[in-house]
Order: structure tokens, then C-alpha cells, then sequence
């Protein structure tokens, strides 16, 4: 197989449904549903204000956050998470899943896996098909930017990503640092990835799909 390498790539205990947790402590906010927007967070212990919409998660936290309309989700895992979610999350028609949190703090060991269609093009360009890519990321601390659409990764970064429309096997990225751009429709000077070093090299190995088919 051949690989290819790069460096320097530009509640109380028990589980409880966040949706459960507004209802129970929350009457102001009940209305707001984060269950119904696909939010959801179990952990030992969970804190929140109904002043800032933040939400502070201790102990084997495990956050969902579900667009099924989107087709997309997001879960991720750590020892503590604090989220804070846009004040309109769970309104009517409003934002839904991954898109209705404002910003998430997530202190490690983390893990997070996204899975997201892909529009595949054909050769004149026009859209032919949809594919659905993972990536599964993990590291010692990681927070995520709303706004941006992006997850910044610190720590022992090792990233996977499958996307069967480029690769004939998951791609596997390694470094100290990394941002991964969540965005299901990133413009044309967007990043997909960006993996930072400074004591070693990053490192990313794919096996194309061409080539692949090359060596067969």
C-alpha cells in the first residue's frame, strides 16, 4: 500500500437528556426544547443559566447534537464540556443540531466524530451524487467556534477522515495542533484541515482513490 506524507498541513449522577434537565430546572427555557434542536448532553454532573444559555457538563460527558434534516451529527466525549447555545436554539424553524451552539469548551481526553453529506461532482461539473464522509478526531482538549463553523484541537492531535470520494482508505492526520472546518458548505478559499507542528513533523497518509485503482 502506498501512503503519501506531508508535514505542516495549511446532572446529579446518572444520564440525563438536556432537553429533560431545562424542563425539570429550567421553566423559562422549557419552551426553547434543546431536545426537540438535537442537542443533548448526559453527564455526572450538569449546570446551567438561563441568563447566558450556558451549559457546564462534568464527569464522562457525552454530547449529541443531531440535524436530521441536514443529514448531519456530532457527538463528542470528554471529562468536562461547557457549551453555550444561541439564544434562538429550539425555536420553530430555528437552528437545529451542531448549528444552534454558539461555542463549546471540551477538556480531555476528547473525542469527536462528524458525519456530514458530500455533494460528489461529475466531470462537467454539474452535481451527480451525495456521499456521507466521517471524521473522527481525537485529542487532550478541543473548543469549537459556532460562528466560524470551526473545531480548534490541542494536544496529541490524530484525526481520521473517510470520505469515499477521495479516498480508498480513511485518511489518517497526526500533529500537536489542528482546526477541522465544519461548515457543510465551505467557500472555494475555505480549509478542509490544518494540522500544526512544532517539535515534529504533521503528518497526513492517504491512499488516493486513482491510485489505488493504479495498482491493481
Amino acid at each position: 500500500m502506498k501512503t503519501r506524507t506531508i508535514g505542516n498541513w495549511e446532572l446529579g449522577i446518572g444520564k440525563w437528556s438536556l432537553g429533560l434537565i431545562l424542563l425539570l430546572y429550567a421553566p423559562a427555557l422549557a419552551e426553547r426544547n434543546f431536545d426537540q434542536a438535537g442537542v443533548s448532553i448526559a453527564a455526572q454532573t450538569i449546570r446551567l443559566s438561563r441568563v447566558t444559555n450556558r451549559i457546564e457538563a462534568v464527569g464522562s460527558v457525552h454530547l449529541e447534537a443531531v440535524n436530521k434534516s441536514a443529514k448531519t451529527s456530532f457527538t463528542a466525549d470528554a471529562q468536562r464540556v461547557v457549551v453555550t447555545v444561541f439564544s434562538s436554539a429550539g425555536a420553530k424553524g430555528a437552528l437545529r443540531g451542531l448549528d444552534s451552539i454558539k461555542s463549546a469548551q471540551f477538556d480531555g481526553p476528547v473525542k469527536m466524530v462528524y458525519t456530514a453529506p458530500k455533494p460528489v461532482l461529475d466531470k462537467a461539473g454539474k452535481e451527480q451524487a451525495e456521499v456521507m464522509t466521517t471524521t473522527t478526531a481525537t485529542a487532550d482538549s478541543a473548543t469549537f467556534d459556532g460562528t466560524e463553523g470551526i473545531a480548534y484541537l490541542v494536544g496529541h492531535v490524530k484525526i481520521i477522515q473517510d470520505d469515499p470520494s477521495m479516498w480508498a482508505e480513511p485518511a489518517v492526520m497526526t500533529g500537536e495542533k489542528a482546526s477541522i472546518n465544519l461548515k457543510r458548505a465551505p467557500g472555494a478559499e475555505d480549509y478542509d484541515f490544518k494540522i500544526e507542528s512544532t517539535t515534529s513533523p504533521s503528518r497526513i497518509e492517504v491512499v488516493p482513490k486513482a491510485e489505488a485503482k493504479a495498482a491493481k
